[in-house]
């Protein structure tokens, strides 16, 4: 930290020299920084129904929307952006990456007021770690260069008039959490005072509005270092974190931070001890799980920090509170803000899922934004093996600047047919129609929506049921023609001279090669939702995976006795780290549901299921009904049949070669309704 210490004195020196943005030195320089949708035209197929445009004003989020002054610092609206960065942004640069630069500089332009940004500085060689850790993001701090690129950044977030902090550590913790709370000593304590001041005035230095410190589980050491900090750099505003524990949903005790959390009593005592050392508190959850909100753990318009937020307030505390996790509803937010049930909102994923979040807050569309569906799919797919590269299930472009600005624009309106009304070709009709073509959609089936249908049944879905709602009510925004009850065929589409066609067909459940899987009591994957009445009360579900897991929860909490029998040695594989939790947590909940697992089927019949288990035993089930799921399988040979229909011949989701789960079938028709 030599040269980060003898950087301290640069805004001094650069103020004497006449530059009062010390960022604004190297912005000149900043080669591909720059948001690609802010270069708005037909080319950034929007996701935005209609023909809004930037300017469009309204005053129905006022509250959220209003500008709010701490110290001497102006923010220009209520949104907090925590440091939630998607994981894979950064490549092998030792240096914030073109992407993760787009990234913030656009969150920035997205309607974040304050955005936390993610500085690790560099512990040895990447090449040394293994699974998730090689590939996060960690800077060389000591490096002039690498200075430069986090100028810049930071640069391009203040002329989007937003604000940026970070989170500062005394070498023990991420981000934000200065030590653990072992680590309390007088000695130990004045050296994490003199680590956290050297770090917090060398952001300073480099154009930061505020840093944020946190001791878990060490209220006392965070107010020390608090206080050492707000004396050394006064102007910068200090971000903490106040973790409580939420007894109506279900936290791991098992959590290494579940201790840290407080309950409402001593998180409004705390709050009023933060008075004049703290700016801003952000309420969270402790429970690392619990607090990334899933279908499995929220239910839909219920945030469960925002009544700490609310004590908080009425208590006189005169900390700033902005509560997080799960927050994404506009009206919602707006009536807490408005309420005074809270200050600001602390909010990532709503940023992720939609582009244009903050256009729509200022124009008054909270209808129009794009509902999250709570996947976790931007924390990652994979832990141990990937991929290793962002994705958001919602939002196609998200991770990917370069593929988004190749993307060009349509040089004349096409007649465009789209054969499916699933998600994809739902999200393909909506982005061929906001660029400028004449589209027509046909569904075999009387209603919209394809596999995800099934929300509409789950409770535990509820999020992708407002996915599916959300398209299903665009396509008339976009001003496509839904034809319904109509099963296309290639001589029909032949007929009407489309000048394009994209096939999004789908797919079908598997039928397992099992002796009976064909009886009246069997049914697959997607009846298990439709026809839960004609379901008898002990049911196998015969078949694993998320989609298998869900089914079976379903008809749990719809009152069924349920045994889920799986091959595999799991029910599912750990991989999305908090989603799967959840999850499991949601299932361990259900009194009428037990799982077998390394147990193969053999036989279904009246009344049992067979099976062999590990050892190679025979052993029977009582089942009234079966469900049974295999997989699904892509209805290829089905689209092929409409290649030369039209002009221009393309298949997408799960017919395609890029389908598989809703994120590939979004993203696959996005950018193929991109190329018409």
């Amino acid at each position: 930290m030599n040269l980060i210490k003898s950087l301290v004195g640069r805004r001094q020196f650069l103020i004497a020299a006449g530059v009062t943005s010390t960022s604004a030195l190297a912005y000149k320089k900043l080669a591909g920084v720059v948001d690609p949708f802010f270069q708005t035209n037909a080319a950034m197929a929007s996701d935005r129904p209609g023909a809004a445009v930037m300017n469009e004003v309204s005053d129905k989020y006022s509250h959220i929307m209003s500008p709010l002054k701490i110290g001497n610092v102006v923010l220009k609206n209520r949104l907090l952006c925590p440091p939630s960065t998607p994981y894979f942004l950064q490549g092998p640069e030792n240096f914030p990456s073109e992407e993760l630069r787009s990234f913030y500089i656009n969150l920035a332009k997205n309607g974040a007021g304050m955005i936390s940004v993610r500085i690790l500085q560099s512990q040895g060689s990447r090449k040394d770690q293994k699974g998730m850790g090689a590939h996060m993001l960690s800077f060389d701090l000591e490096d002039p260069g690498v200075q430069n690129y986090l100028d810049q950044m930071i640069e391009g977030i203040h002329i989007h008039g937003s604000k940026a902090c970070t989170g500062i550590s005394a070498g023990m913790g991420r981000p934000g959490a200065a030590g653990s709370q072992s680590q309390d000593s007088a000695e130990q304590l004045q050296k994490m005072v003199e680590t956290i001041v050297t770090q917090a005035k060398f952001y300073e230095n480099h154009g930061l509005d505020g840093v944020e410190i946190s001791v878990r589980g060490n209220q006392g050491v965070t107010i020390e270092l608090c206080k050492a900090v707000k004396k050394a750099v006064p102007d910068m505003l200090i971000i903490t974190e106040i973790f409580v524990k939420e007894p109506s949903i279900t936290q791991h005790t098992e959590d290494m931070y579940y201790s840290s959390g407080l309950d409402l009593d001593d998180a409004v005592k705390y709050a009023k001890n933060l008075d004049g050392i703290a700016d801003i508190a952000m309420v969270r959850i402790a429970d690392s799980s619990a607090a990334h909100p899933t279908t499995w753990n929220i239910e839909k318009g219920k945030h469960y920090t925002i009544r700490y937020a609310e004590a908080i307030k009425k208590s006189g505390a005169k900390i700033i509170t902005a509560p997080g996790g799960g927050y994404q509803n506009l009206d919602l937010i707006e009536g807490y803000i408005a309420g005074g049930k809270t200050d600001m909102i602390t909010m990532a994923r709503a940023f992720y899922c939609d582009p244009e979040y903050g256009e729509k807050i200022y124009a008054g569309r909270g209808e129009d934004v794009v509902p999250c569906i709570l996947c976790n799919r931007c924390h990652y797919e994979n832990a141990m093996e990937g991929p290793w590269y962002s994705v958001c299930t919602v939002n196609p472009k998200l991770g990917i600047t370069q593929a988004v600005q190749a993307i060009r624009a349509p040089r004349m309106s096409k007649k465009v047919v789209v054969i499916g009304g699933g998600p994809a070709g739902m999200k393909a009709a909506i982005t061929a129609a906001e660029r400028g073509h004449k589209v027509t959609l046909y569904e075999k089936d009387s209603t919209l929506g394809g596999l995800l249908r099934h929300s509409d049944y789950s409770t535990y879905k509820w999020a992708i049921k407002d996915f599916k709602d959300y398209l299903v009510s665009h396509m008339n925004k976009a001003g496509v023609k839904v034809v319904l009850n109509t099963a296309a065929s290639p001589e029909m589409i032949s007929a009407k001279g489309y000048d394009s066609i994209m096939v999004a067909v789908g797919s079908d459940p598997v039928v397992p090669k099992i002796t009976g899987a064909d009886g009246g009591n069997v049914y697959n994957i997607v009846e298990a939702y439709s026809k839960e009445k004609s379901i008898g009360r002990n049911v196998v579900v015969i078949g694993s995976g998320e989609f298998g897991a869900d089914a079976g929860m379903y008809l749990a909490r719809a009152g069924h006795n349920v045994t889920i029998l799986t091959s595999e040695k799991e029910l599912f594989p750990y991989s999305r780290g908090h989603y799967t939790i959840t999850m499991i947590e949601a299932y361990k909940d259900l009194k009428n549901f037990s799982i077998i697992t390394e147990g193969r089927a053999t036989g279904i019949s009246a009344g049992k299921v067979t099976y062999k288990d590990s050892s190679g035993n025979e052993k029977s089930i009582q089942a009234d009904s079966v469900v049974v799921y295999s997989g699904l399988k892509p209805k290829k040979d089905e689209a092929l049949k409409f290649y030369g229909s039209a002009k221009q011949f393309f298949t997408i989701g799960d017919c395609s070669e890029a389908g598989g789960n809703i994120q590939k079938c979004i993203r696959s028709a996005f950018f193929t309704a991109s190329q018409i």
